[in-house]
């Protein structure tokens, strides 16, 4: 999704795989790292960005259950 581009459907995904407990906070901000390395710095900031904002709904969401 990162190298083409399609970082609207990768925050849907981050939030999913938060959601089904498939990935953690923590998994989320180190494939963001990897992702500067391997795609690109331009690629892993947006990416760590929108992983940013998946994990910050996710962590909301959980204060409300």
């Amino acid at each position: 999704m990162a190298g083409n581009g399609h970082v609207d459907v990768a925050e849907i995904q981050a939030g999913a795989a938060l959601g089904k407990e498939e990935l953690t906070p923590e998994q989320l901000e180190e494939i963001a790292l990897f992702l500067c390395y391997y795609a690109g710095w331009p690629v892993g900031t947006k990416m760590n960005t929108v992983f940013g904002t998946a994990i910050k709904n996710w962590r909301k969401a959980q204060k409300q259950d």
